[in-house]
């Protein structure tokens, strides 16, 4: 199927996507904060009583979009700016 696709050209249009492109720069961040947010959710809804739907699609979805949050989050914040200054400081010429 890959070979397929890639032969036709439309992998290539898939993966130039945006949105497809936005989301590989930020699923590292994903991975990391995915168990850590998943811990504290679970936490939360067994210490507020909230009804236990600890292996369900609605919290897979929330804990899901919440660690894509915290990795875009963490992106602009920290990623992008520590990226630059390394540049600028990988750029110097010494004297």
């Amino acid at each position: 199927m890959i070979v397929a696709l890639a032969s036709k050209g439309q992998l290539l249009a898939i993966l130039a996507n945006p949105l497809i492109s936005g989301l590989g720069r930020i699923s590292y961040g994903a991975y990391l904060y995915h168990l850590p947010i998943w811990t504290v959710f679970l936490s939360l809804s067994t210490r507020l009583g909230v009804l236990d739907v600890s292996r369900g699609p609605l919290t897979m979805l929330l804990v899901g979009a919440s660690s894509v949050l915290a990795a875009f989050v963490s992106w602009v914040v920290v990623e992008r700016p520590v990226m630059a200054w390394s540049k600028r400081l990988t750029s110097r010429v010494p004297a």
